[in-house]
């Protein structure tokens, strides 16, 4: 099973690029995440570099909606973005993911049914 899961990683690419919009590659990458039952909170957590290459304001923002206003306000007053970006990967939850690594972030909607 080890290898069955190694061999089906390296052919499934859920990679979000800048600026891009998903596509039926995302919607894909979507089922099999959900069809394996995987928790990537579990098995990923960020590393430093991913803060460091965030804005200030995205930064604070983060804080804000997944810590508090409190957090977010005190972080705020860090004058070194270096600084700001330790403080906010030590005061997020242990198990946070980026939007896009949260599975059903690119969940096509429903189409409303007629009725």
């Amino acid at each position: 099973m080890t290898l069955l899961a190694g061999l089906v990683a390296m052919m499934v690419d859920g990679t979000v690029f800048a600026g891009g919009c998903p596509s039926d590659r995302h919607h894909q990458f979507e089922q099999i995440a959900k069809a394996s039952a995987v928790d990537i909170a579990d098995r990923w957590s960020a590393p430093i570099a991913v803060f460091d290459r965030m804005k200030r304001a995205s930064l604070v923002t983060l804080l804000r909606e997944e810590v508090g206003d409190a957090s977010a306000d005190n972080c705020a007053t860090i004058k070194k973005k270096a600084d700001l970006a330790v403080n906010v990967s030590g005061r997020l939850p242990g198990n946070w993911l980026p939007s896009p690594m949260r599975i059903g972030a690119f969940d096509k909607p429903q189409a409303a049914e007629d009725g």
